[in-house]
């Protein structure tokens, strides 16, 4: 039974694992019964389906166990623990069964099922990265005849990128507008940021940047991209510009490796050309291991933002015109005639338009009464 709710009254969603590959329903209360003999971590994740979200784990035992566990905590480089990670054994078939659990809020997680063996541990969870060295144990783990306890991982958050509009651009004065991309976390790298433009906005009203990707410098958060308008003497009213911030697709990663020959030891760099989502070569005592590659920044709560470019030109009397879309009525028919007004010039207001009706049909006696 999982004891929960939430300060807003939300109703709750429920999510069960008990650990065998069977799961439960959506409630907050379920049963089962085991028939085999093992270390079960039984998991309740618990989500008010608009973004919160918070689970834990029991370990239930049935009998006495022949396998073994591996068990501890996931935290960030600040010690918060990390939720949702997947926690795994990383074996691969034909090599060995694959195990893996994920970490509940208290950044808790046990593996089970594991037969004697030695098991290269390892963690995963998109925006963050996972690589040796680890916090206070070598890998891989040893399991001969007892469980693994207080395996802890530190997991390093990558940078987090995010857009906001420092000024708007102003066509009558030549001012550019400022978009401002910044990052969290650390500085000590540039980093290479993409992004795409759009808008209604063409290119007759803005200089086209050449710095795209946009460079953020080590040593700063953030990095400025001007927008240079263009007074292309129309009148037509404001325009925006939206960027949006886009993912790296790959990134070249150098690592390490350490090696004999004879009774020399060697020290080689190995480059790897890496994409998103993909793989990277990291050496662990000192054996080269591969492990899912961390992008090199994931997006913030602000990806996109949309500038305004203001019109340098006073905008020209708008030309209208009306145009018969549907010119005959049946009254039998249930039938409606239809005109369409259409204007030229800008768009940045609302524009009212004068009319009056003539003919020989009646307003109101003959059709529907118009307004106006």
């Amino acid at each position: 039974m999982a004891n929960a709710s939430d300060p807003n009254g939300d109703p709750l969603a429920y999510y069960w694992d008990f650990g065998d590959q069977t799961f439960g329903i959506n409630s907050p209360t379920n049963s089962k019964t085991f028939r085999a003999t093992g270390n079960f971590a039984v998991r309740c994740e618990v989500s008010d389906l608009k973004g919160g979200l918070s689970s834990a784990y029991l370990l239930v035992t049935v009998g006495s166990p022949t396998n073994y566990t591996i068990s501890g905590q996931v935290m960030d480089d600040n010690g918060n623990p990390v939720q949702g990670v997947r926690v795994h054994d990383g074996n691969v078939p034909p090599n060995g069964n694959y195990r893996y659990t994920f970490t509940d809020s208290q950044g808790n997680y046990t593996i089970t099922g594991l037969d004697p063996g030695n098991y290269p541990v390892e963690t995963f969870l998109y925006g963050y990265k996972s690589s040796p060295p680890f916090l206070d144990f070598v890998n891989p783990i040893p399991i001969f005849g007892s469980d693994a306890v207080g395996v802890d991982h530190i997991l390093t958050q990558v940078p987090r990128v995010s857009v906001s509009v420092s000024s708007n651009a102003f066509e009558k004065f030549g001012s550019p507008g400022v978009f401002k991309i910044s990052r969290t976390g650390s500085v000590a790298q540039d980093l290479t940021v993409y992004y795409a433009l759009s808008g209604t906005a063409t290119t007759n009203e803005y200089q086209v940047p050449t710095n795209n990707p946009v460079v953020i410098p080590a040593g700063t958060n953030s990095a400025n991209l001007q927008i240079v308008p263009i007074d292309d003497g129309q009148g037509l009213g404001p325009e925006t510009l939206t960027l949006t911030l886009l993912l790296a697709t790959n990134d070249i990663r150098l690592s390490t490796v350490v090696t004999n020959t004879g009774t020399n030891q060697l020290i080689i760099t190995v480059t790897n050309m890496v994409t998103f989502p993909g793989w990277d070569l990291l050496a662990i005592n000192p054996l080269p291991v591969w492990f899912q590659t961390p992008p090199v920044y994931v997006l913030g709560a602000k990806a996109e933002a949309t500038m305004t470019i203001v019109e340098g030109t006073a905008p020209a009397t708008p030309l209208v015109s009306v145009i018969p879309v549907d010119d005959a009525a049946v009254e039998t028919g249930n039938d409606s005639a239809v005109v369409l007004f259409t204007r030229m010039g800008s768009v940045q207001s609302n524009l009212v338009v004068n009319y009056t009706l003539s003919g020989t049909a009646s307003n109101g006696v003959d059709y529907v009464a118009l307004p106006g």
